[in-house]
């Protein structure tokens, strides 16, 4: 189920925090923001695009970068 993305203080405090344990890594803002709207408001690659105005395969490859980073530093 989506989860309404209406920028809400309680919200953006769920997202600092998520993107703290992150930090060292210094994300691109537009990577950050197609991870977190397809896997925290359950967007499909192509809306993300049409959000973000990138082509769906260049969402996609950049959501598989971040989340091989991420994988990454839990693992460390």
């Amino acid at each position: 189920p989506k989860v309404a993305a209406n920028g809400t203080d309680d919200e953006r405090i769920i997202e600092n925090r998520f993107w703290e344990q992150f930090a060292p890594l210094k994300f691109d803002p537009i990577d950050r923001k197609c991870f977190w709207l397809k896997n925290r408001y359950g967007h499909s690659l192509k809306e993300v695009g049409e959000i973000v105005r990138l082509p769906e395969s260049t969402v996609h490859d950049r959501i598989n970068k971040l989340k091989a980073a991420c994988a990454e530093r839990l693992n460390d």
